[in-house]
Order: structure tokens, then C-alpha cells, then sequence
């Protein structure tokens, strides 16, 4: 498969990475759909517990089923396995529902909805457990765009809730960035440099920007945030850009709870 890597986010091309390494491991004849399912879980182990919890399907049920599947999968000596035609497939609607989302750029959710788009041994097994393309759609769209806590089933990871509530009050800035949304930002990077410094402390390196509207605190962020998502910062750091108004209503909030400094 002639896949343009540019066209995946880090998380993505990891798992293809993964899903490579699996095979060739397991000395699988081909990438399958089932391997790179596998590889697309491990990665997205906040992702899939929050897209099978909305939908309503027990994540270890769903596990085990494609665990079942893997059993069926032909075996041979291959030192280059490649993708399955059925997995091109997959991949193909990844960047075509990627696409429709004007980004363009193949996120680990996409993936996963793809294998709910298309004729492939993963989604028969969704199909099994009442999972349609409508009902992924909403979850991935849930998902990408912060969905409530009560979407979600009891079971579901901590880490899902919490990056629920997080993506609720504030826009993930890497992956904007890695979709391609942030253009360039010129003449701050000494700011950059120093945020930068703050956040591979140890200890406090949770700097906050806090100026008056105009001053660049926007364009700061943006310029780290393109940083990380070329590889130039942190691997597992999250830059989360919070609006005005999300502040106001959340200090709002927070007043019958005790009090909260704004500087």
C-alpha cells in the first residue's frame, strides 16, 4: 500500500508501525484488519474504552472477539509482510472520512471508524455487537469534539472521563497542528524556547499565559503546539488551549466552592 505518511498523525503511523512489527512477530502472511485493530488499541487506550463506551459495547467482549478472530489468520515467513488488500480498504476510508472532516489528516479515530465503514472481518465482529456507521460517526465525533461523562458506561477508563471533560472546556492545539490548521507563528520564539523549558521540568512545569487580549498569548501556544507535533517537543504533552468566555463560566462555577486567584 502506498500510504503518505504525512497524512497520519504520530499516533497513527505508530500504530501502522505497530500493527507491522505484530506481524511480522506473529509471522502473519499479511497486515490484516484484525493486527492493525490490536495496534490501534494499544494506542488508543483512552480512545477506544471512550468510542466502545458510548456506543454501549463491552470493551473486554469486543477484545476478546477480535482475539477469537486472530486465530483464523494464515501464517508464513515473511521478512516484508504487507497490508492485506481488505486493510487497504480500511485505510482508504480513514482518509476519506478524514477528508470530509476538512482536516485531512488520519487520526487513530478514524481508523477505528473506518473498520465500522467497510466489508472486513473487524467490522463484522462491530456489526455483532450492534455497532453501525451512524452510531461510530456520533462517537467519534463525541470523541474529537469533548463528550459528557454519562455518555459513557460505568466501566469506562478514568482517563476517557477526564479527556472527555478536558476536550468539554478547552481545544487540543497538537492536534490542530497536526492537522495541518496552524499556520506558521514568526517572532516568538525566545517565548517558545521558554515555555518549552518549563514543561520538561520535573517539578512545576505547568506553565499558565495570562495577558491581556492582543498580547500574543494565542500565537505562543500555537507555535509550541507545532513544535510537538513535528517532534520538536515533548512526545506525550497536551496543549489545550482555554477560551475567555470558558474561564469566565468556569470561575463562575468554581465561587460556591471556594475561591479561585486570577492574577
Amino acid at each position: 500500500m502506498n500510504l503518505d505518511y504525512s497524512q497520519l498523525t504520530n499516533k497513527s503511523r505508530q500504530a501502522l508501525n505497530n500493527a507491522l512489527a505484530l506481524t511480522k512477530q506473529c509471522h502473519y502472511a499479511a497486515v490484516e484488519p484484525q493486527v492493525m485493530m490490536v495496534a490501534v488499541m494499544r494506542e488508543g487506550a483512552d480512545m477506544v474504552p471512550f468510542l466502545l463506551g458510548h456506543v454501549g459495547v463491552d470493551r473486554n467482549a469486543f477484545f476478546r472477539d477480535v482475539s477469537i478472530s486472530m486465530q483464523t489468520l494464515r501464517h508464513a515467513d515473511n521478512d516484508e509482510p504487507h497490508f492485506s488488500p481488505t486493510l487497504e480498504h480500511v485505510m482508504a476510508k480513514a482518509i476519506e472520512l478524514a477528508t470530509q472532516q476538512r482536516g485531512g489528516i488520519v487520526a487513530l479515530e478514524h481508523i477505528f471508524w473506518a473498520f465500522a465503514e467497510v466489508q472486513n472481518p473487524v467490522g463484522d465482529i462491530m456489526r455483532a455487537h450492534g455497532i453501525t456507521p451512524a452510531k461510530m460517526k456520533a462517537a467519534v465525533m463525541a470523541f474529537r469534539h469533548g463528550g459528557q461523562a454519562d455518555d459513557a458506561e460505568d466501566g469506562q477508563e478514568e482517563g476517557a472521563r477526564n479527556l472527555s471533560h478536558l476536550l468539554t472546556y478547552a481545544t487540543d492545539m497538537v492536534e490542530r497542528a497536526e492537522e495541518g490548521n496552524i499556520e506558521p507563528v514568526i517572532g516568538r520564539d525566545a517565548e517558545i524556547r521558554r515555555v518549552l523549558q518549563i514543561i520538561t521540568r520535573k517539578t512545576k512545569n505547568n506553565p499558565v499565559l495570562v495577558g491581556q487580549p492582543g498580547t500574543g498569548k494565542t500565537a505562543i501556544i500555537e507555535g509550541l503546539a507545532v513544535k510537538i507535533a513535528r517532534g520538536e517537543g515533548p512526545t506525550r504533552c497536551g496543549i489545550y488551549d482555554c477560551s475567555h468566555s470558558t474561564w469566565r463560566h468556569l470561575s463562575l462555577a468554581h465561587r460556591c466552592r471556594g475561591s479561585l486567584k486570577k492574577d
